[in-house]
């Protein structure tokens, strides 16, 4: 005997046939019903010994149906009948002529029951068998032992005869088939699960029993809600949650079978589908390790199978493993609550408001010291030249409000380290050299921890432009006589000689083109009330200077009729121009 806990599905498999009866011969023989031809000594089909039953062809070409029945059968009580296979010898007085018209079975209930299996191959001239049906043919119906067993089980026979032809019937056999099968049982039954929530399947789970260990197949189940059939759930082993409802009390009847014998019919207790009691799960404190300045936040999942939104979850905070009450249900702790080394943590019970789940923990975390910044670190001035000191500036910040202790600073020339201004806020200017590129490191301490380290820009050091100083127009007191001198003096911090100086004119404040870079004004360009001056942009051949402006001077009188004594004098003016020019242009202050 098998024992089978059916929780998901029904088997179902195909089956063997072990059992049969027969072939059996008929006891009574009758003409019943139909037209045409009588038969003609019903009861000579008894048995295969050469006297026949015969019917002979009529004006309609048909005969009337044989009854042949009283076949004996004792077929065991409780079997199940799998085949029934009818074996009639028959032949025909002409060959090619008579045909079956029904070969049909007969149990009672009706005048036939079952398919009409006749066929419409022509009988033979010599007496031969032909075999309707099989050991797996129930000829279209379901038959029971007592429907086989009953002495008004039959067989009907009726010929399609032509002309003045003759049917004959010699004998008709028939065995029956069926399995000797004892009735599966079904027990244990439940609804599962025991307690369903709204989202929940629900589904038949019983012990199935058989006492041949043969599997079950076509059980019958019919599903009720709050005592209601629901047909459109038969046979359904699970029942999907969108057909149940909070509330509803299920539960189902069934018949198991193992595809011949059902056992009684059977009722499970019945469940009442509940309200699913929420979860929740990841809780978790963030941020973790958190800083003095930070809140605590508390973060985790709601769960429900219901479907239900959160409604009045617990949650409770802890500091140093005391209750902090006035932070209950609250999900963020501000900073002001916290403490350097305080340890916290959370719970958390979930509610959908109709129930609670169970609680759960956050870790634990410690406050920590806050790591100090250093921020706009630059190096001044951003263009240093070499006569020019570097500073380091930069501000150091510290949320927690703790001073400055331990920074480190680092100075590195042309990428290496210079080890011995560690520490230092500047760099003299006896230190840098024309070309030299520096930068310098922070990296912030509160005496506890170090923070982010911080680079500043690279900075070049840069040549020092030349100067130009004591401009003036030199006009001397034969006035206009003479040109408009430029003299001013050029000085170099490198001693780097004067090289791409640019020299402009500007007359009545107008820029005069065409004397850029010359050193005089010519006579002829002179002109009574003109008002001159020049500028000069010192350069070394590298940088230019600042650019200097010369004095203002007006021309005052008019120029004299040229004479020869003039001319004289003129030349001679102008020999001492050029000669003072030189001098000026070879004037050189260094340092």
């Amino acid at each position: 005997m098998k024992n089978v806990l059916i929780v998901l599905a029904f088997l179902t498999t195909s089956l063997s046939f072990s059992d049969s009866e027969g072939p059996n011969q008929p006891s009574a023989g009758i003409n019943n019903g139909g037209t045409g031809a009588d038969w003609v000594f019903p009861t000579f089909a008894f048995e295969d010994d050469g006297l026949y039953a015969t019917a002979s062809g009529t004006f309609d070409g048909t005969s009337k149906f044989m009854r042949l029945s009283d076949f004996g059968f004792s077929i065991p009580t409780g079997s199940t009948i799998t085949g029934i296979e009818v074996m009639i010898d028959r032949s025909a007085s002409a060959a090619s002529t008579v045909t079956d018209q029904i070969v049909q079975l007969y149990n009672n209930s009706s005048m036939f029951n079952g398919g009409n299996l006749g066929k419409l191959t022509t009988w033979p001239t010599t007496d031969a068998f032909e075999t309707y049906g099989a050991s797996n043919n129930l000829w279209g119906m379901t038959w029971t032992v007592d429907d086989v067993n009953d002495s008004s089980f039959a067989v009907y026979i009726s010929a399609v005869i032509p002309g003045s032809v003759e049917a004959r019937v010699d004998a008709v056999w028939i065995t029956v088939y069926y399995t000797n099968n004892g009735a599966p049982e079904a027990t244990n039954l439940q609804v599962m699960p025991s307690m369903p929530g709204r989202n929940d399947d629900i589904r038949v789970t019983l012990t199935y029993t058989d006492p041949e260990d043969d599997p079950e197949s076509g059980s019958e189940i019919r599903w009720y809600k709050d005592g209601v059939l629901q047909p459109l759930l038969n046979d359904i082993v699970t029942v999907p949650s969108i057909q149940t409802d909070f509330g509803e009390v299920w539960n189902f009847t069934v018949r198991v079978s193992d595809g011949f014998s059902f056992d009684t019919l059977k009722t499970s207790p019945g469940v009442a589908i509940t309200n699913a009691a929420p979860s929740a799960n990841s809780a978790a404190i963030s941020p973790d390790p958190p800083y003095r300045d930070a809140d605590l936040t508390l973060s985790y999942v709601f769960e429900d199978s219901d479907g239900d939104p959160e409604s009045g979850s617990k949650i409770v905070w802890y500091k140093n493993s005391v209750q902090q009450v006035a932070l209950d249900d609250s999900q963020t702790v501000p900073e002001t609550l916290t403490t350097l080394g305080d340890v916290w943590f959370a719970t958390v019970q979930p509610s959908d408001g109709l129930a609670l789940g169970n609680v759960i923990s956050s870790q634990s975390v410690t406050v920590i010291n806050t790591t100090p910044t250093a921020t706009g670190v630059a190096l001044f001035p951003f263009a240093p030249t070499e006569d020019q000191s570097l500073t380091l500036a930069y501000t150091y910040n510290d949320v927690d409000g703790d001073a400055e202790s331990g920074t480190e600073i680092l100075w590195y020339k042309n990428a290496a380290h210079q080890a011995a201004l560690d520490g230092s806020l500047s760099v003299s200017d006896t230190l840098t050299t024309l070309g030299d590129v520096w930068h310098a490191t922070v990296q912030p301490s509160d005496g506890t921890l170090m923070g982010t380290l911080v680079s500043t820009q690279m900075v070049t050091v840069i040549n020092i432009p030349p100067t130009a100083s004591n401009l003036f127009v030199n006009h001397s007191a034969l006035d206009n006589l003479i040109p408009l001198v430029a003299e001013y003096d050029y000085s170099d911090f490198e001693g780097e000689t004067e090289s791409g100086t640019i020299l402009r004119w500007y007359k009545n404040h107008a820029q005069q083109l065409d004397l850029l870079n010359s050193t005089s004004v010519p006579i002829g360009k002179l002109t009574l009330g003109d008002s001159w001056y020049f500028s000069v942009e010192p350069s070394d051949g590298l940088n230019f200077g600042t650019i200097q402006t010369s004095n203002v001077i007006s021309i005052s009188a008019s120029m004299p009729a040229e004479s020869p004594w003039v001319r004289w004098a003129l030349v001679f003016l102008v020999l001492i121009t050029a000669l003072r020019a030189i001098r000026t242009r070879s004037t050189s202050i260094i340092g």
